[in-house]
């Protein structure tokens, strides 16, 4: 609301041009960089905050999608706890509630590649930590004597 003077006329505000002088002049791009910075960590808080509002949305879509699916299949995928049972060169895959075999897949090549017979080294002695491993080599049966002439 405009101010009246006491003189009746109303005062009010409006820009007007001033002559700055250099300590102006100094102020006012102090005061112009500080708004720049302010600004440009708005921008980045506002990037932020898009970013993950983004993906907040991308999961409700896929949500929505999946549910979509799921309704017009009749079949949905659930979480629950499994366990795996090796059989040759196959995993089978059983439900952990009521042992229902739900899948069946080939055994990955590090699966492959696991000791069957642990303890025992490919050519089938013991490992040095195994009991029965220090033992030593087995002790060589007493020479025979030699047939022949004496000398």
């Amino acid at each position: 609301m405009a101010k009246k003077r006491d003189d009746g006329r109303k005062v009010f505000e409006r820009d007007v041009l001033v002559q700055l002088d250099d300590a102006g002049c100094v102020a006012l791009i102090k005061r112009a960089q500080k708004s720049d910075e302010r600004a440009t960590d708005q921008l980045d808080k506002l990037k932020e905050h898009i970013a993950t509002e983004k993906a907040k949305i991308a999961k409700l879509r896929a949500e929505a999608a999946r549910d979509r699916h799921g309704a017009a299949s009749g079949e949905v995928m659930v979480p629950m706890k499994v366990y795996e049972v090796w059989e040759g060169p196959h995993a089978l895959v059983f439900r952990a509630d009521t042992d229902e075999q739900i899948d069946q897949r080939a055994l990955t090549h590090e699966e492959r590649q696991v000791d069957a017979f642990p303890g025992v080294d490919d050519g089938g002695a013991l490992d040095a930590d195994e009991p029965g491993a220090d033992a030593g080599p087995a002790e060589e049966p007493p020479a025979k004597p030699k047939r022949g002439r004496k000398s």
